[in-house]
């Protein structure tokens, strides 16, 4: 119980108090995540789902498809609950979370984190 207790403070006082505090690196963590997931996905279907729904249900008819989702976080938002964007290219993908702000360009917290 006490070790409970601990730990359910211990996650409060981790989160940040106000937006200014977000550095990114939650965000970082969650692309390079979908950008394994999308890897996978690959792999396994030959291309890259359509939109990154496809990673948590089979919605792009793929015959080697699972059998468990490819992706088991459905959180796809940055962590300014942003939904981070995904652009299906030739032959690779685009990750990209605007940063703070939601506007392309910036530094610090408002800079955009693209993937690759």
């Amino acid at each position: 119980m006490i070790l409970f207790l601990s730990a359910l403070v211990s996650t409060f006082i981790a989160l940040p108090s106000s937006a200014s505090q977000f550095s990114g690196k939650e965000t970082r963590i969650r692309i390079g995540q979908i950008a394994n997931s999308l890897d996978t996905f690959s792999l396994d279907c030959g291309y890259f789902p359509k939109t990154l729904d496809g990673l948590l249900k089979d919605i792009d008819s793929c015959n080697n498809w699972g059998p468990s989702p490819y992706s088991m976080n459905s959180n796809l938002t940055d962590e300014w609950g942003r939904t981070i964007e995904y652009k299906v290219l030739k032959d690779s993908f685009q990750l990209v979370s605007y940063g703070a702000d939601g506007k392309e360009g910036g530094t610090d917290q408002d800079m955009d984190l693209i993937w690759p």
